[in-house]
C-alpha cells in the first residue's frame, strides 16, 4: 500500500512516494526507495517490493532507452505492480499489462498518483498543481486520509 505522486510544470518535473511498507496485517517504514531516477526518466512503483526493485534494476542496466522503449522491455516475473513514471513530454501511469496512459497537460501542467492513496492526493493535486511542494501536500493528505501511507516522503526531480 502506497502513494506515488507525479508533477511536471512550465519550471520542472517532480517525483515523490511515501515510505510506508505493508500487507494486510502489518505496517513498517521502509528505506527502501520506491521512486528513482534514470538518466531521462523518474519511475515510481507500488505493488510489491520484489517486483519495483526487478524493473528499477532493468532501469538501470538499461540507461540508453527512451521511457516508452524500457516500458515495452521490462519483464517482471509475477506480481501486480503499478508504475508512475516522467520525462520530459509528461505523467504517464504504467500496469503490469504495460499500456501507457498520459496523464492530460493543461495550461503546462499535468499530474498524476498511483497506490492506495491515489484518490485523495488526486484531489490534492486538482486544488493545487503549482510546485514541488504541492506533491508532498497531496502526500501528506493521503496519509491524513488513508491508512495506507506514511511519511517520510521522498521527491526527486528531472
Amino acid at each position: 500500500m502506497t502513494i506515488v505522486t507525479a508533477l511536471v510544470t512550465p519550471e520542472g518535473a517532480w517525483l515523490g512516494a511515501d515510505s510506508l511498507a505493508s500487507d494486510d496485517e502489518l505496517r513498517v517504514t521502509s528505506s527502501s526507495p520506491k521512486v528513482a531516477r534514470f538518466r531521462n526518466f523518474l519511475l515510481g512503483f507500488s505493488g510489491g517490493y520484489g517486483a519495483g526493485q526487478q524493473i528499477f534494476a532493468e532501469a538501470k542496466a538499461k540507461p540508453d532507452l527512451t521511457l516508452a522503449q524500457f516500458v515495452k522491455s521490462v519483464k517482471v516475473k509475477g506480481g501486480d505492480w503499478s508504475l508512475l513514471a516522467v520525462d520530459y513530454s509528461g505523467v504517464y501511469e504504467v500496469n503490469a499489462d504495460k499500456g501507457m496512459v498520459k496523464m492530460q497537460k493543461i495550461r503546462g501542467y499535468s499530474y498524476g498518483a498511483t497506490g492506495s492513496g491515489t484518490g485523495v492526493a488526486l484531489g490534492a493535486l486538482y486544488a493545487d498543481h503549482t510546485d514541488q511542494g504541492s506533491l508532498i501536500r497531496a502526500m501528506k493528505a493521503a496519509a491524513a486520509h488513508t491508512n495506507h501511507v506514511r511519511g517520510p516522503y521522498k521527491v526527486i526531480s528531472l
